[in-house]
This record gives C-alpha cells, sequence and structure tokens, in this order.
C-alpha cells in the first residue's frame, strides 16, 4: 500500500504521481488515522484489501455503496443534483477557470491525450474567446 502523501511542494511531479491540495492529505491523514483504529479494533478478521475507502472491516465498498452514500449527502446538502462522476468534470472546470494549464488538468485527469482534455472541457469555460482577444491585444498593441 502506497503511504506517502504529499501536497503540492513545488518539486518535480514523477510519472504516475499527481500533487494533490495540503487540505486534501490533512483528510486522508485523519481517515488513515481511523481506518488504523478500526484495523487494532478488528485484530486478525481485518481484511488488508489495500483499498483507501472501505467497510469498516477492511473490505473494498461495493461501487454503488460511494455513489448511495454521495447522492443522499447531496440530497441532505439541499444543492442542485448531479452524480458522483460529476465530480471529475467539476474538478477540471474549475482548474481551467482558474487558468491552470491544460497539459495539468490533463495529467490530473489521467487522460492519455491533451486533445481529450480539452475536446471535453475547453467549452465550459465562458469567455475563453474574449479574454484571449484581450491578452492578444496587449501583446501586439501594448
Amino acid at each position: 500500500m502506497h503511504e506517502r502523501l504529499e501536497s503540492n511542494s513545488g518539486s518535480p511531479t514523477p510519472s504516475g504521481v499527481v500533487r494533490i491540495p495540503e487540505g486534501t492529505v490533512t483528510a486522508l491523514r485523519r481517515h488513515r488515522g481511523a481506518q488504523l483504529e478500526e484495523r487494532l479494533a478488528w485484530g486478525p478478521d481485518w481484511i488488508d484489501s489495500g483499498y483507501v475507502i472501505t467497510c469498516e472491516d477492511g473490505a473494498p465498498l461495493h461501487p454503488h455503496s460511494l455513489t448511495d452514500a454521495f447522492e443522499r449527502r447531496v440530497r441532505v446538502m439541499d444543492v442542485p443534483a448531479i452524480r458522483f462522476h460529476d465530480l471529475r468534470h467539476t474538478c477540471a472546470t474549475l482548474l481551467l477557470q482558474a487558468e491552470v494549464h491544460p497539459k495539468v488538468v490533463q495529467e490530473m485527469l489521467g487522460h492519455s491525450s491533451i486533445a481529450i482534455t480539452l475536446d471535453i472541457y475547453s467549452h465550459v469555460v465562458p469567455g475563453m474567446q474574449d479574454e484571449a482577444a484581450k491578452k492578444l491585444g496587449a501583446v501586439v498593441f501594448g
């Protein structure tokens, strides 16, 4: 099981590693602590599945369990209904709106090509053409 959790430190990113925000690292460490307590409580009956999100005994969750829990949380929060997978789209959209380079977004999403990232997400950022025209004007005309 990969135990190293790092936030964005500014150092080069090895292939296959995705940087995550410090808040996410903190939440994962807290979760790991709770999971270690469950592991101790279950003793030899603990199932070492190697997954981060598991049942109380360490067994893997059925994918529908996570989806159902997410949908219940969305209903309780009284926000527009979204699917669990929509979180991936939201992440990509927020990164592109924050002007994160599309190549970085591609790597974070695990797309095999930047064309996939741009084909799927470039339309979601309104005003991109206007902003590009302003930047070009600034470069050309000062």
